[in-house]
């Protein structure tokens, strides 16, 4: 509970003026315990597609910091791609099948255990704590991929939206500036290739068949 506080901390914003400091983070408290209790007493359900589904943590460097970053992952599509295998967002997901996923068994999974279970548990609370928003979000989502569908839904290039939002003054990066970001960027890459390929291994050689 504290963990998930200190990554996404209160924000004083959503209390009244006359309300304190102590007050809130009292509030905040009781509202994530609640939050927690409710995930520990739901009652799993199967996932909508049978499949099992696996949460694994991986390096990601940040400012050159290791970060943990983490994937959710249908078991039998890791064993068939590997490395390749997408990961899947789960905030359209109901909270009671999302408490039936596994989380892997490696040891850098183990390490940021607490960092991942915060990290589902923000996650699975994007639409309200109860998932309250969830069903007007899944029609707002059905509309907007039908109208996308009928080539109703609206379209703009990139230089268009930054116009719009009012980005096309920002300052850019010099063409030889550009050179060097793609060097960073590559060898980010490869960091991120190299510790999924080593918890991959380690998850496939210790994960039962479905």
């Amino acid at each position: 509970m504290e963990q998930y506080l200190v990554t996404y901390p209160i924000q004083i914003n959503d209390f009244d003026d006359e309300t304190t400091i102590g007050e809130a983070k009292a509030t905040a408290r009781k509202t994530i315990a609640e939050y927690v209790n409710r995930l520990r007493n739901l009652a799993t359900k199967p996932s909508h597609d049978g499949q099992t589904w696996l949460f694994y943590a991986y390096h990601y460097p940040k400012d050159w910091i290791t970060e943990p970053d983490f994937s959710l992952v249908p078991l039998n599509e890791l064993r068939q791609k590997g490395i390749d295998t997408p990961s899947y967002g789960f905030e359209f997901t109901e909270q009671a099948e999302v408490m039936g996923y596994y989380i892997a068994d490696s040891q850098l999974t183990k390490h940021y255990l607490e960092d991942l279970l915060v990290y589902i548990m923000y996650e699975a609370s994007f639409f309200g704590l109860k998932q309250e928003h969830l069903q007007d979000e899944l029609d707002k989502l059905e509309q907007a991929t039908k109208e996308i569908d009928d080539g109703e839904g609206q379209t703009m290039t990139m230089e268009d939206f930054e116009r719009e939002i009012g980005l096309e003054d920002l300052d850019r990066f010099t063409s030889q500036e550009e050179k060097y970001l793609h060097k960073m960027e590559e060898y980010e890459r490869k960091i991120v290739v190299n510790s999924k390929s080593t918890e991959i291994n380690e998850i496939l050689q210790s994960q039962p068949h479905d």
